[in-house]
């Protein structure tokens, strides 16, 4: 799933998203509760997890590890994102290939 996050970026904004990769990662390592318990973080960061992979990749790990519950809703909302991710990037593909028809 995150390397379907990575080609998005990739394909929208080429070397640039890689960079915004590296910031995405930050933020995502702050707000899924790897480094800190989710708990301990401001606000700001707790309502910007759900939105981001890491939080539920986290989630399942911990699930996994730690308890005997299901990790069903981990594994559906990180299909969400890859299906999401393929989906742009399958668009973004489509668009510059036309493009690509017109300009010959």
């Amino acid at each position: 799933m995150f390397s379907l996050f990575i080609q998005v970026f990739i394909d929208l904004f080429s070397m640039k998203g890689v960079g915004i990769l590296i910031f995405l990662l930050v933020f995502q390592i702050l707000t899924s509760g790897i480094v800190l318990p989710i708990e301990l973080v401001t606000k700001y960061y707790t309502w910007a997890s759900p939105f981001l992979p890491a939080t539920y990749f986290t989630k399942g790990v911990y699930t996994i590890l730690f308890t005997d519950t299901p990790v069903g809703n981990s594994l559906f909302m990180l299909s969400i994102f890859g299906t999401i991710s393929v989906t742009i990037s399958l668009i973004y593909i489509i668009i510059a290939a036309k493009n690509k028809q017109v300009a010959n």
